[in-house]
C-alpha cells in the first residue's frame, strides 16, 4: 500500500509508519464493504452482511462490519510499532500495546470476523522494533455501518495524541495523556476515510495547519493526492442535520433551522452517516449539527472538529465553547457538535443567543 507524498506531511518515521498503515486498513474496510454480501464459504457462515447480535459500549447494537472493522484497526496500529495505545468505539477498555501492557479489548478474531496477523513483529520501511512508541490513537472503525447494507456512504474516523515518556522507568499511564484539560487542542492529526462512489482519506494536521486528500486507485492499490489543501467555504448553502428529532431541539436551534428553510439560498442534506455529512461539509461548505450530546468526543468529535477549524471553519458545543477546547473525564464520553463554514456558524451562533 502506498500514500502519495505522504512525507510531505509527517517528518517522523513512526507517523508516517502510522498513517500508512492506517490508509491499508482503510483499504481492507473498504474491499469488505463492497463484498460484505456475499458468502464464499462452503457453510454458508462467510458473509459479513447483518448483525453480530453484540453491543457495544454503549450498548448499542453491533453489525459484523464494526468487529471486523475493529480487529482491521488494531492489526493496523499495532503492526505499524508506533503506537502505545488504542481507544475504540467497539470495546470498553483502553488496549494497552505497551511491552507487557496486557493487550485488552479483542473482539473478532475468536469469531472468525477478522484476518488474523501473520505476526505482529514486522519490520517496515526499514525502521527497527526496538524504537520508541509514540503515540496513542482513538478511533471509530466504521461509522454509520447500519447504512452499509442500502449502499449508502460509511467511514471510519480517528485522532492520535502524542505520548511523551520521562524517561526510563515512566509509569505514568497512557491515558493520561489524553484525559488532560482542553483534551481536544492535544490531538496532533486527525483524520476520516469515507467509503462511497470512491474511497477517500482525509488528514488534517495541526503542525501543517492543513487538510490533505487522497483517493484510491484500485488499479494500483495506491492513495493519490488529490486535495492538497483543502479549504472549506467561508459560507455554505447546505445545513444538515436529523430533524426528526426536532421535537428534542433547543430553541434557539429550531430558530436556525426555521431560518434556513425560509432563506431562498439554504437546502438541506442529511446522510446519516457522520463522515459522509461531514466530508460535504469540509468541502462544500455549511454546516453540520448533532445536538443531542450522542457522539463520542475522543474518535468522533475532536477529529472532525480538527479538521474543519484547520481547514478555516468552527466547531461549537451547545454552550457556544470551542469544541476542541473541551476536556473529557473517560474515553467514551459524548458530547453535541455544531461545524461547519464560519458565516453559516455566525449565523447559528445568533440563533443560540450565544
Amino acid at each position: 500500500m502506498t500514500i502519495e507524498r505522504l512525507e510531505e506531511e509527517f517528518s517522523d518515521p513512526a507517523l508516517i509508519r502510522l498513517m500508512a498503515k492506517i490508509a491499508s486498513a482503510c483499504t481492507e474496510i473498504s474491499d469488505a464493504i463492497r463484498v460484505q454480501a456475499i458468502d464464499d464459504s462452503k457453510d454458508g457462515s462467510g458473509n459479513l452482511s447483518g448483525r453480530a447480535e453484540s453491543t457495544n459500549v454503549q450498548g448499542e447494537e453491533q453489525m459484523k462490519l464494526d468487529i471486523y472493522s475493529h480487529d482491521v484497526f488494531v492489526k493496523a496500529c499495532k503492526e505499524s510499532n508506533s503506537c502505545v495505545g488504542l481507544i475504540s468505539e467497539e470495546v470498553e477498555e483502553y488496549i494497552d500495546l505497551r511491552e507487557g501492557g496486557g493487550e485488552r479489548g479483542k473482539r473478532g478474531e475468536q469469531e472468525g470476523l477478522a484476518p488474523s496477523s501473520s505476526s505482529d513483529q514486522i519490520h517496515d520501511g526499514g525502521q527497527e522494533l526496538g524504537e520508541e512508541k509514540k503515540y496513542i490513537v482513538a478511533f471509530d472503525p466504521l461509522d454509520g455501518s447500519s447504512n452499509v447494507a442500502y449502499g449508502v456512504s460509511v467511514g471510519s474516523i480517528f485522532s492520535v495524541f502524542e505520548y511523551k515518556t520521562t524517561g526510563e522507568g515512566d509509569t505514568r499511564n497512557p491515558i493520561e495523556e489524553v484525559l488532560k484539560p482542553q483534551t481536544g487542542r492535544n490531538v496532533m492529526c486527525a483524520g476520516y476515510c469515507v467509503y462511497g462512489s470512491s474511497t477517500d482519506l482525509v488528514i488534517a494536521t495541526r503542525k501543517n495547519t492543513r487538510v490533505v486528500g487522497w483517493t484510491l486507485d484500485p488499479s494500483s492499490n495506491t492513495y493519490v493526492k488529490t486535495r492538497a489543501d483543502i479549504s472549506i467555504p467561508q459560507r455554505g448553502k447546505i445545513y444538515s442535520i436529523n430533524e426528526g428529532y426536532e421535537h428534542k431541539f433547543s430553541e434557539g436551534m429550531k430558530r436556525y433551522i426555521r431560518d434556513c428553510k425560509e432563506s431562498s439560498s439554504m437546502t438541506a442534506r442529511y446522510v446519516g452517516s457522520m463522515v459522509a455529512d461531514v466530508h460535504r461539509t469540509l468541502l462544500a461548505g455549511g454546516t453540520f449539527h448533532y445536538p443531542l450530546g450522542k457522539l463520542r468526543m475522543l474518535y468522533e468529535c475532536f477529529p472532525m472538529a480538527l479538521m474543519i477549524e484547520v481547514a478555516g471553519g468552527l466547531s461549537i458545543s451547545d454552550t457556544g465553547s470551542n469544541t476542541l477546547d473541551s476536556a473529557v473525564e473517560s474515553i467514551h464520553e459524548r458530547g453535541a457538535i455544531h461545524l461547519g463554514s464560519k458565516e453559516n456558524m455566525d449565523d447559528l451562533k445568533k440563533c443560540l443567543r450565544l
